[in-house]
């Protein structure tokens, strides 16, 4: 596997986040709080069993459970996704020889299956969020939200028994399992490492930084779990560190994580669960001493760079700019490397920087190397878009013959977006690519194996094709008025710009404030251009806005704020003035309105105004009295809630 994609592989699957700040797992607002417990019910019931029947274990050794659900009688449906982690509420007892080292997870996702006859099982494993010290006789509890219209079905409490392991036996079992990583594949693979990342010993631990900082093995994740089971967790953390400065690896994020867990584990914190959206830490001396430490650990591996040179020169780079999290002046000091490494960097590495890390990368000097990827052939990841349109931000005038390439190949799926800013208004030479390409779909909307989508074409000729193949684009929209909507929205929107006296004929008002396809693709093409709408199309969408229902005049006021013209506030401002006067003395009932109530759609509708004509990054620009005085006429639950205090919406703190 080349290096780059290692990286990728690696951060993608380890994501250690380390947010320290309290000294206790407190549950995060993301997993409701537990409720009233539910027993067993006359319908079905849940039971906890160790799997196979196991009950006894030795230190160090997976500590897997099943979920037991069963149904007695009626349908009812249950969620059997294995997260990989705890998502389940387990408690223990007693309180003493053991530690939880990380809290429950909240994933986005699940799996619905009907519970039938057979039971199902979804697999505990305890290891995943807890560490056991001591051996002894536990009490294992599990609360589960798992079963629809059930939010806190309770189990049995299942005793387990745990016995040390004998130190022997742990260092015969690490050759053993280590022996199987380095030659077992798929499944097996996961599990003997998995079983080596839960022992306990100094043994393992060595084990544990070698196969996490092993390049090829692809255990990243599951030796990442076992992390909190070692007892030395210093000796852990200088094995780690050495690896870390090591100048003849390239760093990587699933050493830096495990660093960063390994420090959290000895100050004896618990690192939350994975959860969609992650509250940001607070501020507090904890959160500031690991973020000090992490900027410490990546100005290590920046002093080094004068060590380094080839592709690990190379590789280094990319890894800091993409991975390091750099604060401002270690991102200023790394630019000037990647630019000078850039062309040297794995085709993913490099659509990587032009995807994510643009603006940190931005500079005139990659102008040769995004030449030379464009004169490359595409590689799957990247393709020709990215750079391409990175090209036409940096110098359009070379950009422009790839540009014509990309809208002359039939089979380029770059899309129009990606091409739309290069300055020149049409590009003529062009014109007969584009007209044989739309003809050639017309009679066959299939297209060939390979072909670009027919969609996308057309929204390249509406925004690069010129007058010239008019009449032709004319006869094919005449002759053809099955075609899909996508298309037919991209072909009017050429259309109109040469002859915009036909704009009410092909798209009258009545169609453009209902949300069609036509549309979409309609508005797409006039946002490449900064194009405004026909004023013949604005005159109708003005008389929606003033005298139309109020769900009309929202959309009339959306097309217009995108597509119009300054002219076109004055009748924005003079429905806002009309809203406030229809309802004079009772915007009260605008706070929390019911759904479809005419204070919902007039509240709706003041609060659209209110935001269009007041903002600075629209279309039309006010006046700074109107504007002051459009800005204190907002009420509402909407306003309310994105907190406006009559001068703008305040950042939440």
């Amino acid at each position: 596997m080349p290096h780059i994609a290692r990286i990728l592989y690696k951060s993608r699957i380890v994501g250690f986040t380390v947010i320290i700040g309290s000294n206790t797992w407190a549950q995060s607002p993301l997993i409701p709080e537990p409720g009233p417990i539910e027993q067993d019910s006359d319908h079905v019931q849940v039971r906890l069993e160790g799997q196979n029947g196991k009950a006894h274990f030795k230190l160090g050794e997976p500590i897997v459970l099943d979920l037991v659900f069963s149904k007695i009688n009626g349908a009812w449906i249950v969620n059997p996704t294995d997260y990989g982690d705890l998502a389940d509420n387990v408690q223990i007892s007693p309180a003493e020889g053991w530690f939880r080292w990380q809290g429950r997870s909240g994933h986005d996702y699940s799996v619905a299956q009907k519970l039938e006859d057979t039971p199902v099982r979804v697999p505990i494993v305890l290891n995943q969020g807890f560490a056991f010290r001591q051996s002894g006789h536990y009490e294992i509890t599990v609360h589960t939200s798992r079963l629809e219209g059930k939010p806190n079905l309770a189990t049995n409490a299942l005793g387990i028994d745990i016995e040390p392991m004998d130190a022997g036996e742990e260092r015969a079992l690490v050759r053993t399992l280590s022996n199987e990583i380095a030659t077992a594949r798929g499944r097996d693979k996961t599990r003997a490492a998995q079983e080596l990342a839960f022992l306990t010993g100094d043994d393992a631990v060595h084990a544990k930084v070698r196969w996490l900082a092993d390049e090829d093995a692809g255990v990243e994740r599951e030796i990442g779990n076992g992390l909190a089971s070692s007892k030395d967790f210093e000796l852990q953390l200088k094995l780690l560190e050495d690896v870390w400065r090591d100048v003849r690896r390239v760093p990587d994020a699933s050493v830096l994580g495990a660093i960063q867990q390994t420090r959290a584990l000895q100050a004896g914190k618990t690192i939350p669960g994975w959860q969609m959206l992650v509250a940001m830490p607070k501020a507090d001396e904890a959160t500031r001493r690991a973020a000090g430490l992490h900027h410490a650990d990546v100005q290590q591996i920046i002093d080094t760079l004068p060590q380094r040179n080839g592709q690990n020169l190379t590789d280094t780079a990319y890894f800091l700019m993409e991975y390091a999290e750099l604060d401002a002046g270690q991102q200023e000091f790394v630019r000037p490397l990647v630019a000078s490494e850039f062309i040297h960097m794995d085709p993913m590495a490099q659509g990587m920087l032009l995807q994510t890390r643009w603006q940190a990368v931005r500079t005139p000097t990659l102008v040769p190397a995004l030449r030379a990827m464009l004169d490359k052939p595409p590689v799957q990841f990247v393709g020709y878009g990215d750079p391409l349109e990175r090209l036409i931000e940096l110098d359009p005038e070379a950009a422009a013959p790839y540009v014509q390439r990309e809208i002359c190949d039939p089979r380029s799926h770059v899309q129009m977006k990606q091409m739309a800013a290069i300055p020149a208004k049409t590009l003529p030479a062009t014109d007969g690519c584009l007209l044989q390409q739309v003809t050639a779909h017309a009679a066959d909307p299939r297209g060939a194996p390979g072909v670009a989508p027919w969609p996308e074409k057309t929204l390249v000729l509406a925004r690069f094709a010129s007058d010239a193949i008019y009449p032709s684009v004319l006869t094919l929209y005449q002759t053809h008025p099955g075609w899909d909507s996508y298309v037919r929205g991209a072909v009017i929107a050429y259309l109109i710009r040469w002859h915009p006296e036909t704009v009410t004929a092909l798209l009258p008002a009545s169609s453009t404030t209902n949300t069609t396809d036509i549309m979409f693709s309609f508005n797409n093409v006039m946002e490449a251009r900064h194009a405004s709408y026909p004023e013949a199309l604005r005159a109708e969408l003005r008389e929606q806005l003033t005298s139309g229902t109020d769900r009309e005049a929202q959309s009339a006021l959306y097309l217009l704020s995108r597509f119009g013209g300054q002219e076109d506030a004055a009748a924005a401002l003079a429905r806002l003035d009309r809203v406030m006067k229809e309802w004079q003395g009772r915007q009260s009932e605008w706070m929390m309105p019911a759904n479809g109530t005419p204070a919902q759609a007039a509240s709706m509708l003041q609060q659209q105004l209110v935001f269009a004509l007041w903002s600075k990054e629209g279309r039309w620009q006010l006046p700074e009295p109107e504007r002051q005085r459009v800005k204190s006429l907002c009420f509402g639950s909407v306003c309310s809630q994105s907190r406006w205090d009559g001068e703008g919406w305040k950042k939440s703190q």
